[in-house]
């Protein structure tokens, strides 16, 4: 990317725990929303708050959408769950739609059986 186009800079807008002695290259850096788990059940819940799973897609959503507002990215690429866990993503979706931003789904290796990505996708 930075070969290409050595001014341009990346924003990453992730639930997933990402290590602090991760480097990342020049001009890339990270948002980390709150992070949903499962209970033994199996039914989503904050991962480490104590606010409920509602106030915590709340939450995720005004921070990704006030990211990407404040960005304003010229491709966003979602991956695996667009629609974030809940669905709490659409609304920056919808942002991003309206903006001249160019989405992009991109797909990683299937990390499941068929079954399995086919309820996952259905969440």
């Amino acid at each position: 990317m930075c070969e290409l186009e050595p001014s341009a800079t990346s924003l990453i807008i992730t639930g997933a725990p990402f290590p602090p002695e991760q480097r990342l290259p020049k001009g890339v850096d990270t948002v980390k929303l709150p992070q949903l788990g499962r209970d033994v059940d199996g039914a989503q819940r904050p991962h480490r708050l104590e606010i409920g799973l509602a106030r915590t897609r709340a939450l995720r959503a005004g921070l990704a959408l006030a990211a990407a507002e404040g960005f304003q990215p010229d491709v966003a690429i979602v991956d695996k769950t667009p629609c974030g866990l809940g669905n709490e993503l659409v609304p920056t979706l919808e942002a991003l739609e309206r903006s001249p931003c160019r989405i992009v789904l991109g797909l990683r290796d299937v990390e499941d059986e068929r079954d399995g990505v086919r309820r996952a996708w259905d969440d």
